[in-house]
């Protein structure tokens, strides 16, 4: 995914060269003046990942869609652990994940069950049809319609945006660290922040607007075929 960030040092009113977003969360960027800067970007995997796959539909690749909804789905999974486990040592808790990293059951079934320890009740997870529609996508090649994809993303986006919320409301403190893990990367505080624009971000108790609305206002740099 490409975006248009801003060039620290051109000054508020000019725009960088596109930004290719990658795994890590700190990006080098040169400007059309030919400026080098280093960026952090706040935005969680999970939340890079959804808007990766709003992205697809907009360009109409509904199957990739669904497998990027997929993935941010697993690595909220992730996030929500390693909030509630954030006292734990890091490596304890990544020597624990790389048992369950590979298997997506596995991490649903850590994520139920710490839920429900912590809070006393099983979390929101995808309904049976939704569970068939994304093992057919990805598993058998079905080719989803774009209403199956937004569906399913409308879903996948309730899931994740309550769950932070609920960490926002009672581990505020364990959700703040793991951001500021994010935002400092290797404990360097010196690089400048870019909040990106996406549909799902923890930074703050939100409630989402309506899917089909930011799809609409969504654009890419893919020019429309058709």
């Amino acid at each position: 995914m490409k975006i248009i960030v801003r060039c620290h040092q051109c000054g508020p009113n000019e725009e960088a060269a596109l930004l290719e977003i990658a795994n890590e969360n700190l990006h080098q960027v040169i400007c059309d003046k030919g400026h080098e800067s280093s960026l952090v970007i706040t935005q969680q995997k999970h939340e890079i990942l959804f808007e990766v796959a709003v992205h697809a539909i907009v360009d109409g690749y509904y199957r990739e869609a669904i497998s990027s909804f997929a993935a941010s789905l697993e690595r909220y999974y992730e996030f929500f652990l390693k909030v509630i486990s954030v006292e734990l040592r890091h490596e304890e808790f990544e020597k624990a994940w790389k048992q369950v990293a590979s298997q997506s059951e596995r991490q649903l079934g850590g994520y139920i069950f710490t839920h429900l320890n912590i809070y006393r009740t099983s979390p929101p997870i995808l309904p049976p049809p939704l569970v068939t529609l994304r093992n057919n996508v990805i598993h058998k090649g079905n080719i989803p319609s774009r209403i199956d994809a937004i569906k399913f993303g409308d879903a996948v986006a309730k899931i994740i945006n309550d769950g932070c919320n609920l960490l926002r409301r009672t581990k505020e403190d364990h959700l703040n660290e793991i951001i500021r893990q994010t935002i400092c990367p290797n404990n360097n505080s010196n690089y400048p922040a870019q909040i990106l624009r996406t549909y799902l971000n923890c930074l703050i108790e939100s409630e989402l607007p309506p899917f089909e609305g930011y799809l609409k206002s969504v654009q890419t740099h893919n020019k429309a075929r058709f």
